[in-house]
């Protein structure tokens, strides 16, 4: 018996996952500027315990507009759409509470930056989202919160900063710690954070070498989890899933221009898990997941 259901955002939610980019490694451009970023996941078989596997397919589009205020000072907007497909497959002790297709997620963020002193930065972040299976609830399905950090430059090549973010929605509230690194460490090596942070959770981090001009080799990881309303009339009316890993990866980076950038990933998602609550976010069950390979790609233009 083969029937549809959603494993892992993780890779780009990640993706966000692969709205993963080498943020760092990209010109800086104008003073106002738009970007574009299209990214396309694709994930092996991941077995459940309980039985059964899991594999899904992700499009995330991304369009951000970013204003300098001069001095340092900055204010930017965001939308993102996320369409995810997936499938589940093989007998599991799990049942028909386990079938989902059809998820998509779509959000507006926010952000801000304001020097403070000769070496700081304030950086804030808010978003809403609302993710969603096929037939859920709009309202049911909404996720608000926001990211707050303060950076310090200690010299010319490392900037850290600290902060945390707090999300709230679909009868759970997360909050977590957030690193920021920006650290040139020499010509050729860099370390940075791959990921937005958001509710999808914590930035990452990465190290990436630059081969050349134009290529850029990286490899990372980060903390990821994606959580969504179900379908109204589906076999847990109105409940809840989500999926949590680890994904690690690899990158390669082309800078096809100074204004046009393509990333390819292959990695693995490690520690994977999927929940599935009742519609007051009461916990049914929960199962692990193996390891599943990814497969991913990013266009990022700017204008």
């Amino acid at each position: 018996m083969v029937m549809k259901a959603r494993l892992l955002p993780i890779l780009l939610s990640f993706l966000p996952i692969l709205s993963v980019q080498a943020q760092n490694a990209r010109p800086a451009g104008p003073a106002s500027a738009w970007k574009v970023t299209l990214s396309q996941v694709w994930s092996g078989d991941s077995d459940l315990d309980q039985g059964g596997r899991m594999r899904f397919d992700q499009t995330a589009l991304r369009v951000g507009f970013q204003q300098s205020l001069g001095r340092g000072q900055s204010w930017g907007l965001g939308l993102d759409a996320v369409h995810y497909n997936y499938d589940f497959a093989g007998p599991t002790d799990l049942g028909q509470q386990m079938y989902w297709n059809k998820v998509n997620d779509i959000g507006v963020s926010a952000s801000w930056r304001r020097p403070v002193g000769e070496r700081g930065m304030v950086f804030l972040a808010p978003s809403l989202t609302v993710a969603r299976a096929n037939g859920a609830d709009w309202g049911d399905a909404l996720r608000a919160g926001g990211v707050a950090s303060y950076g310090l430059r200690f010299s010319d090549s490392l900037t850290v900063g600290f902060g945390a973010g707090f999300f709230t929605g679909m009868e759970d509230t997360k909050a977590f710690p957030v690193l920021l690194v920006s650290w040139q460490i020499n010509e050729k090596w860099r370390m940075g954070n791959p990921f937005r942070p958001g509710p999808a959770g914590p930035a990452g981090l990465e190290v990436a070498y630059a081969m050349s001009e134009e290529w850029e080799v990286a490899f990372g990881g980060g903390w990821r989890s994606h959580r969504f309303r179900l379908d109204e009339d589906g076999p847990n009316p109105g409940g809840i899933a989500e999926v949590e890993g680890f994904p690690g990866f690899v990158r390669l980076t082309w800078s096809a221009s100074e204004m046009v950038t393509v990333d390819f990933y292959g990695g693995m998602l490690f520690a994977g898990e999927v929940t599935m609550e009742d519609e007051d976010g009461n916990e049914l069950f929960s199962d692990d997941m193996d390891r599943a390979p990814l497969v991913a790609f990013t266009v990022q233009a700017a204008f």
